[in-house]
Parts: structure tokens; sequence; C-alpha cells
């Protein structure tokens, strides 16, 4: 499948519809988005270290290689600086914030 980047922001927002609505209504959040947030973070990261959907970083992948063996994670290898990867940890928390923001707004 091939998803526009107007898509997933859309996609990102409604994800963190419900804790935006919790904010709103209640003026707190709970517990209750946390696998809402979880697939947000994961979408999003993927938009910026792998699918280029970032202006500060560019049209690169920054992916680390999984190693898997027998359905068993092991530590990936690092491909990327340690800068590297808090820019795109702040890009990822930059894109979140914007969403929920959005969220909101609708």
């Amino acid at each position: 499948m091939n998803f526009s980047q107007h898509y997933l922001e859309d996609r990102l927002a409604i994800l963190l519809g419900g804790r935006a609505a919790e904010n709103l209504v209640f003026q707190e959040v709970s517990s209750g988005a946390a696998n809402d947030l979880k697939e947000a973070t994961h979408l999003a990261r993927h938009m910026i270290s792998e699918w280029g959907m970032n202006e500060n970083l560019g049209p690169i992948t920054f992916s680390e290689s999984e190693q898997n063996f027998l359905g068993r994670e092991f530590t990936p290898s690092r491909e990327i600086s340690d800068h590297t990867a808090e820019m795109i940890d702040d890009e990822v928390a930059k894109l979140i914030q914007t969403s929920e923001n959005r969220a909101i707004e609708v």
C-alpha cells in the first residue's frame, strides 16, 4: 500500500482524537489512550525515519537494521549517530504534538 503524507498526518490526528477529547471535556488525560499513543508514535517514527517525510532530516532512511532469529528480536545494530537519533526523537515528538493540537482544534 502507498499512503500520502497528508493521509498519514490525518491518521495521526485521528489516533490522538480520543486523548484530545478527554482533555477538552475532563481537563485531564487517562491511560485510555495508551494504544492510540503507541500507534501514533510508531507511525510518526516511520514517517520521519523510514519514509523521508520530514523537512529537517530530508529524504533519507534512518532505520536501524533489525535482527530476528526464530521469532526473537536481538539488539539492533545502530547505523545512525546519537545526534541523529536525538534529532529523530525530537521530530517525532514535534509531529505528535502538532497532530494532537490539530485534533484539539477539530
